[in-house]
């Protein structure tokens, strides 16, 4: 019984507030991070078989670059990897997960 808490307790991932991610871009930049949240905007970008939506975990919004665009209103989990200053269609997004 303690093993299974013990797997459970390591095993689950470990979510990061986008709030976080914003205050100290540069702590994230280049790394993986686990959010999740509910889409609140999604833009899909014809002919590039991409798409971008912003996600909002309660404590800020982020955008996400993806190659599937769910729909607003969606509760999803999103694994990603942060970068700054992505420019899409001549609109420059500060920071965003990539999936």
């Amino acid at each position: 019984m303690t093993l299974l808490c013990i797997l459970t307790v390591y095993g689950c991932a470990s979510y990061v507030h986008v709030s976080d991610i914003k205050s100290d871009p540069s702590k994230y930049q280049d790394k993986q991070v686990i959010v999740k949240g509910k889409v609140v905007e999604s833009l899909g970008l014809p002919f590039m078989h991409k798409g971008m939506y912003q996600l909002d975990d309660g404590t800020d919004t982020i955008w996400v670059l993806s190659k599937n665009v769910p729909f607003r209103g969606e509760k999803i989990t999103v694994k990603g990897t942060i970068k700054s200053a992505i420019t899409v269609n001549d609109r420059t997004f500060g920071t965003v997960i990539v999936e």
